[in-house]
């Protein structure tokens, strides 16, 4: 079970279904009305279906089985360089805050990097609820748990299981990122690393995390933002008009730096900052490039995917030497923004283009 304090969080309408997954064995156990922990703390929630007039430009199954077979890879964790650098670079931020107390804090979107549990052993954390949409990007680090410093609690102070202080609690909830199940005022602290940009509704996502924030709460975020990835953009489309006559969409539409601050206006938010990082990253070809794409579950995601002949990528594999290898190595760029806003609850969120 859990504490009815924690409990609280989350929102469940009757016709909610809460499915405790437990991974003793291969099967799942349905509860309703009851505890919709299970021993290992992981939380998948089965919402019942909204309807928007929202336009769905991405698959979300597709996007969950791209960041599962990410997690499952053998070597995933050397594609989570990008995530680990974007997510310190959020966290810094909170270093201006010193003096403000983040009891509960919201990690939406942990992804195939681990998410930033570890970087918070140096926070007065009480409770840490982290989230994703696949289940096997979200335990991927479940085992070295227990090999993290201490966390919540001074040295000498008795520890849990998991290693850490007694008046730490930490879970893990497979939850879609576009219907958040929380109450409102839950949170102190919210971060989302590189998550956002693959939501068809993001409005209505800050939306609900203006509500769940408390007041004179903080979003800190970050997504990947306009003229990202640039170069292979342009390689694509000269290859495509060189041998299909024609353009195609191989790079998802992102989200651009001025539009930020209004979306977080028009969710809510005050005291909005946004602030951008350009990131460029050498590789030898295309091709690895797209590698590491694949790696850290960033493919492309469209609801009608067109197939791409061979021969046009070996043209913009060419294109892209040609025109972006300025040294040995071609590059990628990547362009990262971050906003602070808050409002009856405080938010900072950052956009990352890369």
């Amino acid at each position: 079970g859990i504490n009815a304090e924690y409990g609280k969080m989350f929102k469940c309408a009757p016709s909610v279904r809460l499915r405790a997954l437990t991974h003793t064995s291969d099967r799942c156990c349905t509860r309703t009305n009851s505890s919709p922990w299970s021993s290992n703390k992981t939380l998948s929630l089965a919402l019942s279906k909204y309807f928007f007039s929202t336009m769905n430009v991405f698959d979300r199954k597709v996007k969950k089985l791209q960041g599962t077979r990410a997690a499952l890879r053998p070597d995933s964790r050397e594609f989570d360089f990008f995530r680990e650098e974007i997510g310190s670079r959020l966290l810094d931020r909170l270093q201006d805050l010193k003096s403000r107390n983040f009891d509960r804090v919201l990690e939406l979107g942990v992804g195939t990097g681990g998410g930033l549990l570890k970087h918070f052993q140096h926070l007065p954390v009480k409770l840490l609820v982290q989230a994703d949409y696949s289940e096997a990007a979200l335990l991927r680090d479940e085992p070295l748990d227990s090999e993290l410093p201490l966390l919540g609690a001074e040295e000498g102070d008795e520890q849990d299981d998991g290693g850490r202080g007694s008046d730490f609690h930490h879970y893990r909830v497979v939850v879609d990122e576009e219907y958040l199940p929380f109450q409102n005022n839950s949170f102190d602290l919210v971060i989302s690393n590189l998550s956002l940009h693959w939501l068809n509704d993001l409005p209505g996502t800050l939306v609900q995390l203006q509500r769940i924030l408390k007041p004179d709460g903080l979003f800190l975020g970050s997504i990947v933002a306009q003229d990202t990835l640039h170069e292979l953009r342009t390689s694509l489309l000269l290859a495509d008009m060189e041998r299909q006559g024609g353009v195609g969409r191989h790079i998802s539409p992102l989200t651009g730096i001025s539009d930020c601050g209004n979306l977080l206006t028009r969710a809510g938010f005050n005291l909005i900052t946004v602030d951008m990082d350009t990131l460029t990253i050498p590789y030898s070809d295309m091709f690895r490039l797209m590698e590491d794409l694949q790696g850290m579950g960033e493919n492309h995601c469209p609801i009608k995917p067109r197939r791409v002949p061979r021969d046009t990528f070996l043209a913009a594999a060419a294109i892209y030497s040609t025109m972006f290898a300025s040294s040995p190595a071609a590059r990628a760029t990547s362009s990262s923004s971050s906003s602070s806003s808050s409002s009856s609850s405080s938010s900072s969120s950052s956009s990352l283009s890369w």
